[in-house]
């Protein structure tokens, strides 16, 4: 698993911050390699609902490689990513 931190000013309260980036269904918004994400239990969004996505995973020597960009997901997520969610969520 990858992890990264990185902080952002968004201007929205918390609460709808949060209720926006539960609702995966608004991932495209913010992140452009997002595809393909479908609820598939009824009802609202809260505990256990569940989504499915279609993730490409690294074949071959891009999977050898995965160590090597950790770095570079790292920054996309704090340098790039986050500005999009803030973009997004304040737009909403």
């Amino acid at each position: 698993m990858i992890r990264a931190r990185g902080q952002i000013r968004i201007d929205r309260p918390p609460e709808a911050v949060f209720d926006f980036l539960a609702d995966l269904s608004n991932e495209p918004k913010f992140n452009p390699d997002a595809r393909d994400i479908v609820k598939v239990t009824d009802g609202e969004i809260g505990l256990g609902s569940v989504y499915t996505e279609t993730v490409m995973e690294p074949q071959g020597a891009f999977r050898l490689a995965t160590p090597l960009l950790i770095p570079l997901m790292r920054w996309t997520m704090q340098k790039q990513r986050a500005p999009k969610i803030k973009q997004a969520v304040e737009r909403a």
